[in-house]
């Protein structure tokens, strides 16, 4: 869960309010507690569910070719997660951020097999389709699973 340390760390450090007058000292003069705004941090699993679910409409669309199938679907994931607490509480965050980078990287592997094997933007897909496994992996360890579904997509339906 280091990435997701890392974003509470940075929505921390932009949250801070800075009035020390506010702030209790102790007997030392040192600084008791610091005060955040509770706001970002609910905010930030909301926005990676938001992001994730135009993933989930694309990734649909490219899959049926069916744009009103495909915004149903997404809107069905968009008001019913599969797991409500990762997106209402603060301490999900590692699991939207997961599932956020497991459907960008399965977007940008099928992505990549559309395209001829030898191009740049073959490799390229393919580069920032493992660097966005990395990241869903550094998130949530449960994303170790990706591999196994792109090669099931791949083998079922792209016969290679």
């Amino acid at each position: 869960m280091p990435l997701t340390y890392s974003l509470w760390k940075v929505a921390g450090h932009a949250t801070e309010k800075k009035s020390f007058d506010q702030i209790p000292r102790t007997k030392t003069g040192v600084l008791k507690e610091f005060r955040f705004s509770p706001t970002v941090f609910h905010l930030l699993p909301l926005l990676f569910h938001l992001a994730t679910v135009f993933l989930v409409f694309w990734l649909f669309c490219f899959l049926t070719h069916h744009p009103i199938a495909s915004f149903l679907g997404s809107l069905l994931f968009a008001i019913h997660p599969v797991q409500v607490e990762s997106v209402a509480w603060v301490s999900g965050l590692k699991e939207t951020l997961g599932g956020f980078f497991c459907v960008l990287s399965l977007f940008l592997f099928l992505l990549g097999q559309e395209t001829p094997p030898k191009s740049k933007q073959y490799k390229l897909f393919l580069f920032i389709s493992t660097l966005a496994f990395l990241m869903g992996l550094c998130s949530n360890p449960s994303s170790i699973a990706l591999p196994g579904i792109c090669l099931t997509l791949q083998y079922f339906l792209y016969k290679k």
